[in-house]
């Protein structure tokens, strides 16, 4: 997410993050795995301990509803005392409108806007817990599909909570996954094979690679081999000719990333659950080449998220972009990866400064007498 915030294209990261014009993204699965890990951490106890999952659901969304709206304010703030810019939103003539508007979640300002949608997500959270614990996981499934639905067949998908209303439908399908992963864990080493679990595991796999190479040839790779390969340019613009009408007539609906689309929420699926399986299989393996960066970003996302906005705030502002055809590769490289550095070594020091409180509280200390 902070590569395509960063949007520094093009540099190796591309094929990491498809320079987030593919028809999945790394939203979606932030979307997915935050409801599969809330209904995997409080089905089991909305029932037994109503009041304190509620408490922290909603301690949660205050803290994202705080930060959303304090890094907004900030960004205005500096902008438009330091940078002198204006006009951040349009249909508000006064400062109460505009503070109204934040106030309200219909709008936000820098790279921190997506937590407005998780205040709400959180705060209907506790009902979808309830149902999915009464056994009425269908019942959840399709109330939130009708939701999408409507939205989806109804809305341009321009506003906030229509944005809002579409993704919810992840939300909830992650909650789902969540509150059902062990049982279906389960089920499936008890009639699968490990032997066919394990082909199954690399048809997934593949397939993801052939769906990621694809969508990233057809959305910007054309054009970079045939600026590499000049040769090849009457084949590029063949299938640019037939790609782009088809693209704009038919398969951008149909991935549309703000009304959530069918074929969006479909190939999401598909390469969500092969980096799930993928990371799960390889856990060990990868927090040790990686020497734990996953982890430490994994423990400590708001924070990560809210500082990587505010690094990318400051590099948009006063990193351009260079001059120089030749430099733009190297330059978009190092840009991005000092952004993805500083965020995280900033979010290691938290995780440490964390830690070090959580130890030395009285209610650790009390816990482990």
């Amino acid at each position: 997410m902070i590569v395509d915030h960063v949007a520094r294209f093009p540099n190796i990261y591309d094929l990491l993050s498809g320079r987030g014009s593919l028809w999945f993204s790394a939203a979606e699965g932030f979307v997915t795995i935050s409801g599969l890990l809330v209904g995997y951490i409080y089905t089991h106890k909305i029932l037994i301990q109503p009041t304190l999952v509620v408490k922290r659901l909603y301690r949660r969304a205050l803290v994202l509803y705080i930060s959303v709206i304090s890094l907004a304010l900030f960004f205005m703030a500096y902008s438009h005392l330091i940078l002198h810019e204006g006009n951040f939103v349009q249909g508000s003539n006064s400062l109460f409108g505009l503070l109204f508007q934040l106030a309200t979640l219909q709008y936000s300002y820098g790279w921190a806007e997506f937590l407005t949608h998780y205040v709400i997500f959180l705060l209907l959270a506790p009902l979808g817990l309830y149902l999915i614990a009464k056994k009425h996981s269908i019942l959840l499934l399709l109330l939130s599909c009708l939701v999408w639905a409507v939205n989806l067949w109804n809305s341009d998908g321009q506003t906030r909570y229509e944005f809002t209303a579409s993704w919810q439908f992840l939300f909830f399908i992650g909650m789902v996954v969540g509150a059902h992963l062990l049982s279906v864990n389960a089920w499936v080493r008890s009639h699968i094979s490990k032997l066919n679990i394990q082909r199954l595991k690399y048809i997934l796999w593949g397939v993801a690679l052939l769906l990621f190479i694809l969508n990233s040839f057809l959305s910007y790779g054309i054009n970079l081999i045939s600026d590499l390969f000049p040769s090849i340019s009457l084949f590029s613009e063949t299938v640019h000719k037939i790609w782009t009408p088809l693209n704009e007539n038919f398969f951008s609906w149909w991935t549309d990333k703000a009304t959530a689309a069918p074929l969006r929420i479909l190939f999401g699926v598909v390469m969500f659950w092969a980096l799930f399986t993928f990371f799960n299989r390889f856990a060990t393996q990868i927090h040790k080449y990686t020497n734990g960066v996953f982890l430490t970003l994994g423990r400590q996302p708001l924070f990560a998220y809210c500082f990587g906005a505010v690094a990318i705030f400051f590099t948009e502002k006063y990193i351009p972009s260079p001059s120089k055809p030749g430099l733009v590769f190297v330059a978009n490289f190092l840009v991005t990866s000092g952004v993805l550095f500083i965020t995280y070594s900033f979010t290691k020091l938290f995780t440490r400064y964390t830690s070090t409180k959580t130890l030395r509280s009285p209610e650790f200390r009390k816990s482990i007498d």
